[in-house]
């Protein structure tokens, strides 16, 4: 069972401590996909990084449990904070 919704901006935080969430766009929700029960959401989202001397940025697109994403209408996280 495959959801489309309208791109919408989100939290994600694949680690689920909620202590430093990356923003993303949500593209699709999708239930019972093989070998992962409930929602997953298929999201793009920017991790930023330190690389020692500064910091980087990547790019990617996956999917996600729901208790892993966010709507960007709710407060970002605040480091060390939990949901």
């Amino acid at each position: 069972m495959e959801r489309r919704t309208a791109a919408r901006h989100v939290w994600v935080d694949s680690s689920g401590s909620w202590f430093d969430p990356s923003p993303g766009i949500l593209l699709e929700w999708q239930k019972g996909r093989p070998g992962r029960p409930g929602w997953q959401a298929l999201v793009i989202v920017v991790w930023t990084y330190s690389t020692g001397a500064g910091s980087e940025i990547r790019v990617t697109q996956d999917w996600y449990g729901a208790e892993h994403i966010r709507p960007a209408e709710a407060p970002r996280p605040s480091r060390g904070q939990r949901k």
